[in-house]
């Protein structure tokens, strides 16, 4: 079933009947991608977020620097007596960090500026500016108060999903500084005020690209003078110039109708038209090293052949599937088959007990909580599933369509397709088939098709021989499945069902053939914990490479399932570390976190390290009971990631995140036996055993890790980036260099945002 893409000469595009059909498909797709890029600019500027678009960015990394100071002049000479317009603002301006400052004025007026809805009054900017202001002061003075109490709600209101809640936080925490300055009276507003006018001032002064033009307005029967913010023609010029280089970046890159063009170096491969002069062999943004290996190509001859041979195979849609596909994605309770509902998710309505008893109203607003965060995760579900069904739908005439490649800068390769994909998920490659089949011919090769059917099925942790007797045993149902799919749901248990539903299509027709069917399906041959197993064949290490299945055996090693064991015999340890029983720990470590905070909060001798100890015993009496939650929560899909992702340098913080996922999905289907408001500490407690735990699995790899980083970091003390040759020729490079960037602290909507504006270079 296999063949060697080396036997035949590589196909060339030009000489495929589709060659021009090809041209203007990718001018298609790269005119699509402006229209998209410049709908977003335009929506963004409307909403008054130019500043988060790139030609915002930059136009902001440019001009912060030199507003910052312009604002530090004028602080120190108005608080010196120098007398001048604006003076009574600077002692609010004097609280608060230049740089953040300037990113909020700046912000503020370069989006009035460039605003498509007729609402770029100097007024309109002059209030965003106020409103900021007084915000960012307020948290400031919040801050350096009850430090713990405004770490706790401002945490609340982070995570918050919903505007109305935030608003809702955001007044509770403000209920706990009653002497929080308001800036309501006639003092606090022209202070404000006038800073306000200042800053907007000082942005037309230093940034050079806007201005504030005055005109009289007709308001019925009377004039009215108005001041409006607009952008100099010099800078509207710069900023369309700008733009232009923006809008061909972000392309929707698509399967290929004639074979993609071989890639001879850095920069000639892939694509065969207007999209093959935007992509490069490697997908890096270092233009130094991608000159490097263009110079150096007569090494890469290995990766060449190999990136080539990937994209000179020919796909084509599975029709059969794709009809099949289509129906489920239509009907209102398509997720029966493993797809989202196209069905929005109906709030529960608030019981009547809501009104008397404050239990059934948390509970109520946790499922309030739970029903959006579901919703938010079935619209971007649902939206990947219409872009693979629509990109399936425009190729499924074809009888053969191609996939460019590319490599990221540590050599995997990666097809160059957005939605429809040999590498996507279940859906996507379900979908997807060989456009050349091949007759099966021998018993080696069905053996090999039934174990892959066996493998997306889910029942791939047994030996060979059991699974192609699984597959024999389950012949009825697997009949049953490819001739009614929407009659027979078996083959939705599947761990992958709609790969496995083509894999029953393929599988009936060799019961019904024999050796003479021709077979289309790829079949997947998946690694153990790839990274894991690049570090046991490189160390030689047998019990590393035992788990992951590098040495022979009879039945397949789980190196997911081994490391859940480690962590759930962790996590009994910690739950029968005290007598005492859930409800008596529970209550204890309320009461230390509270007196935490208290402590926290004073200002006596000795409170930081009272707290310190106070805070430690809170968290190991948390650990218990949340231990005691865990029991048997703890399965080979939650230590998955972390685990895969651990070879790669994920951090604890990263393993939280990754954690997070798994728990808050288990939340919404009410699998976890957490408390929702308690999900947080449970988090912390798995990073930490988690991350234990596979360290003491693969000790091996531990160590290697450690040496590695040492290694970077001498290297890095001489200002070198860390390089080296891969065995068939690519040379990698990791260069992390420090940027000269200044990063802003400063609070929208009541949450800490913290972005990273670049300096340039002198």
């Amino acid at each position: 079933m296999t063949r060697s893409s080396s036997s035949t000469p590589y196909p060339h595009p030009e000489d495929h009947p589709l060659f021009a059909r090809q041209l203007a498909l990718e001018e298609a797709i790269l005119d699509g991608g402006v229209t998209k890029f410049r709908a977003d600019l335009a929506r963004a500027k409307k909403e008054g977020r130019f500043s988060e678009t790139l030609p915002g960015c930059w136009m902001i990394s440019n001009l912060i620097d030199p507003l910052a100071e312009r604002i530090k002049t004028f602080v120190c000479d108005s608080l010196a007596g120098k007398p001048g317009p604006g003076a009574v603002g600077a002692p609010i301006l004097n609280r608060l960090e230049p740089d953040a400052v300037a990113f909020i004025a700046l912000r503020a007026v370069l989006s009035h500026a460039v605003a498509t809805n007729h609402t770029h009054h100097k007024s309109t900017a002059a209030r965003r500016i106020v409103a900021e202001l007084r915000e960012e002061v307020q948290h400031r003075l919040m801050a350096q108060g009850r430090v713990h109490t405004f770490k706790y709600w401002t945490e609340q209101i982070k995570h918050a999903r919903h505007r109305v809640t935030r608003c809702r936080l955001r007044k509770k925490l403000k209920a706990n500084f009653p002497d929080l300055p308001s800036f309501t009276d006639t003092a606090g507003k022209l202070a404000l005020h006038s800073a306000a006018e200042f800053l907007i001032q000082a942005v037309v002064e230093v940034s050079g690209v806007v201005t504030i033009e005055v005109r009289n307005n007709k308001i019925g029967d009377s004039d009215r003078v108005m001041s409006f913010i607009e952008l100099l023609p010099g800078a509207a010029h710069r900023l369309a110039q700008i733009q232009d280089k923006a809008e061909s970046l972000f392309p929707r890159f698509e399967p290929l109708v004639c074979p993609p063009r071989p890639w001879t170096g850095a920069y000639q491969g892939g694509f065969v038209g207007a999209l093959g002069q935007r992509t490069r062999l490697i997908h890096t943004n270092s233009s130094a090293y991608l000159e490097d290996v263009h110079n150096d190509i007569g090494q890469l001859d290995q990766v060449l052949r190999a990136v080539n041979a990937l994209q000179a195979t020919a796909w084509r849609v599975n029709r059969r599937l794709y009809d099949v596909l289509k129906t489920v994605a239509a009907m209102e309770d398509g997720q029966r088959y493993g797809v989202p509902s196209a069905q929005e998710i109906p709030y529960p309505l608030r019981p009547p007990e809501c009104d008397t008893d404050k239990r059934a109203a948390l509970a109520h607003i946790a499922r309030i909580k739970a029903a959006q965060q579901a919703e938010a995760i079935r619209v971007g579900h649902r939206a990947a599933l219409d872009f693979v069904l629509r990109a399936a739908q425009r190729y499924q005439d074809y009888d053969a369509i191609w996939f460019a490649h590319r490599l990221d800068w540590r050599g995997r390769v990666y097809p160059m397709s957005s939605y429809l994909s040999p590498q996507g998920n279940d859906t996507s490659r379900a979908l997807l088939e060989f456009a050349e089949g091949l007759p099966l011919q021998t018993e080696e090769a069905a053996r090999w098709l039934a174990i892959h059917g066996a493998g997306v099925f889910g029942y791939d942790k047994v030996s060979f021989a059991d699974r192609l007797r699984w597959v024999a045993d389950h012949e009825a149902e697997i009949r049953a499945s490819a001739a009614a799919p929407l009659d027979c749901g078996w083959w939705t248990q599947a761990d992958k069902p709609w790969m496995f539903l083509a894999f029953c299509f393929d599988w009936v027709g060799y019961l019904d053939e024999g050796l003479a069917h021709v077979s289309h399906l790829p079949v997947a041959m998946d690694g153990s914990c790839n990274g894991l197993q690049n570090f046991a064949a490189m160390l030689r290490h047998p019990e590393t490479a035992r788990l992951v299945n590098l040495t022979p055996s009879a039945k397949p090693e789980d190196i997911y399932q081994r490391v859940a064991d480690v962590v759930t015999a962790k996590l009994e340890e910690i739950a029968r570390s005290s007598s005492a029983s859930d409800q008596e720990i529970q209550d204890a470590a309320q009461r230390l976190t509270d007196m935490a905070i208290v402590i926290g909060d004073s200002r006596e001798r000795g409170a930081g390290k009272r707290n310190a100890r106070v805070r430690k015993e809170a968290r190991a009496a948390w650990d218990i009971i949340c231990a005691r939650w865990l029991r048997g929560a703890v399965d080979r899909k939650l230590v998955k990631r972390p685990v895969m992702t651990y070879p790669y340098s994920v951090t604890m913080h990263g393993m939280a995140e990754q954690l997070a996922e798994i728990l808050d999905e288990r939340i919404l289907k009410g699998t976890l036996p957490v408390p929702e408001k308690h999900v947080g500490k449970a988090k912390h407690l798995l990073k930490r055993v988690v991350f234990a735990s596979v360290q003491e699995v693969v000790v091996a790899a531990a160590e290697a890790m450690r040496w590695l980083r040492a290694v970077a970091g001498i290297v890095a003390r001489d200002n070198l980036p860390v390089k080296w040759t891969s065995p068939i020729g690519l040379p990698v490079v990791q260069h992390y260099w420090e940027s000269d960037m200044i990063r802003i602290s400063l609070v929208t909507g009541g949450i800490r945002y913290r972005p990273f504006v670049k300096v340039d270079d002198e």
